[in-house]
This record gives structure tokens, C-alpha cells and sequence, in this order.
């Protein structure tokens, strides 16, 4: 995580060490989770799992976004979420 973090610094045009202190005794974990494509009917049955709001507690966060599908949102200081649309490449 470190070598990535530094690797982050650098493209932000801070300092190499920016986050060293940060991640001092850090502990990292890794998940993967898969959202399968949901048809009306499964909104409509109930039948949906999903992940619901929370806050990303690591140092960085990967996702795949897919273009034709919404829901990634980022709440502002203020308590205002604003959807995050992929991409279309």
C-alpha cells in the first residue's frame, strides 16, 4: 500500500513521503465484491442485494464502473450525495 500511496503522491505533484505518516502501522485488507445485473422484476420481488450507504474506510478504493448502470455516489461535507457516472470509453 505504501508503494502505491507513493506512487499517488507523485502523480498529485506532492511530496514522494506525503503519506507515509498516514499510513504508519497501517492495516490493509482487500474485498471483491460482484453486483450481477438486476432486472425490473427483481427490484419489483425484493430481490435485491445491495451495498447500502456506507463510507469506504481504506486508503483507496478500486472500482469498475460500468456506464449503463448508476449508483456510486460521494456525500459532500455539506450531507449532499452526488452520483459519480462512469465513464464511456
Amino acid at each position: 500500500v505504501s508503494h502505491l500511496m507513493s506512487l499517488f503522491a507523485v502523480a498529485m505533484k506532492l511530496p514522494v513521503t506525503a503519506f507515509d505518516a498516514a499510513l504508519d502501522k497501517h492495516c490493509s485488507s482487500m474485498r471483491a465484491i460482484l453486483y450481477p445485473k438486476l432486472t425490473q422484476a427483481d427490484f419489483e420481488l425484493g430481490h435485491v442485494v445491495r451495498s447500502p450507504e456506507h463510507t469506504d474506510w481504506g486508503c483507496v478504493t478500486v472500482l469498475l464502473a460500468d456506464p449503463d448502470v448508476s449508483g456510486l455516489e460521494v456525500c459532500d461535507k455539506d450531507g449532499q450525495w452526488t452520483p459519480l457516472p462512469a465513464l464511456k470509453r
